[in-house]
């Protein structure tokens, strides 16, 4: 038996059959020129965010009472973290050239198949989408020495690391993003983890708060739930996605959206679950069909 949230399960299950339906919205059904919908262009950027959040959380939620600072606890945790990304990642990437032609060199599938692609440049993965599995590499070789840095009594250096990262967030959001270019040109850049990671690290801190916060009524939740839907909904996006991704835009979205949508599903509920119950079968799913959709 294990602590899970199962809000957070659906919430993920939520944002990856989201993402999965914008692809294939924007590599089929819609002409890329043209100007994204509100509601669509935000939660294509946003959703994945989301998906960074809930890493830091989740992980957290399971870790942080068990883990062992010893060679053998790692290595056990990075074969773990191994064996639940790699074998789709080999999957997509070897379907890749099947379905679109070999245009890729030895050198970027020998760096897609180790994973290394993620600390050279997560944007050379041979499968499409492959730069978010990239990011979440990252993450799970930093979080050894995170959550060791966190639950620590003294925890001041992860406080350190989390405005340091904040920094870097403001950084590519106002001085290394350009946003009169294209998301086409701007993209490799956003996409790069070091400018995602603040948001890992705000999943794991407020998974570390989250037994003192008080409960907030469902009432109010499910009001704040609206006016986040509303404001991604509605939100101008401009003649290209970049608008969202740089300066206040990218600042207002990060902090409002994503993190009432975290919190919401957070206050709704906590459950010990099997890890084969229903909830996390079907979000595994989700999952999986996120990661394959380009292929399908």
């Amino acid at each position: 038996m294990i602590k899970r949230i199962e809000t957070l399960d659906y919430l993920r299950g939520l944002m990856a059959f989201s993402i999965l339906i914008i692809h294939y919205r924007t590599w089929i059904l819609v002409d890329n020129s043209t100007e994204p919908a509100p509601f669509f262009g935000a939660l294509i950027v946003y959703g994945v965010s989301i998906f960074f959040l809930l890493s830091g959380a989740t992980m957290y939620l399971v870790y942080n009472t068990s883990f062992q600072l010893s060679s053998r606890y790692i290595i056990s945790f990075l074969i773990k973290r191994i064996f639940r990304i790699f074998p789709l990642l080999w999957l997509v990437t070897s379907l890749r050239p099947i379905f679109y032609g070999n245009i890729f060199t030895i050198k970027q599938y020998l760096l897609t198949y180790s994973g290394l692609f993620a600390f050279v440049d997560v944007t050379k993965g041979v499968a499409r989408l492959s730069w978010s599995i990239g990011v979440e590499l990252v993450f799970y070789s930093l979080f050894p020495l995170l959550i060791v840095l966190l639950i620590r009594k003294n925890n001041i250096i992860f406080y350190v690391l989390w405005v340091l990262s904040f920094c870097i967030l403001y950084y590519y959001a106002f001085y290394k993003l350009d946003s009169t270019k294209t998301i086409v040109t701007e993209g490799p850049l956003y996409v790069s983890p070091i400018n995602q990671f603040f948001l890992f690290m705000a999943g794991m801190v407020l998974a570390y708060y989250r037994s003192t916060i008080f409960k907030i009524p469902n009432r109010i939740i499910s009001v704040v739930l609206v006016i986040s839907v509303l404001l991604m909904a509605f939100f101008p996006i401009g003649p290209d996605l970049i608008n969202i991704m740089t300066g206040l835009n990218r600042l207002f979205l990060c902090f409002v959206h994503d993190h009432l949508c975290l919190f919401h599903g957070w206050q709704m509920g906590i459950s010990k679950t099997n890890k084969k119950n229903s909830v996390i079968f079907r979000r595994k799913i989700l999952r999986d069909l996120f990661v394959t959709s380009p292929c399908i």
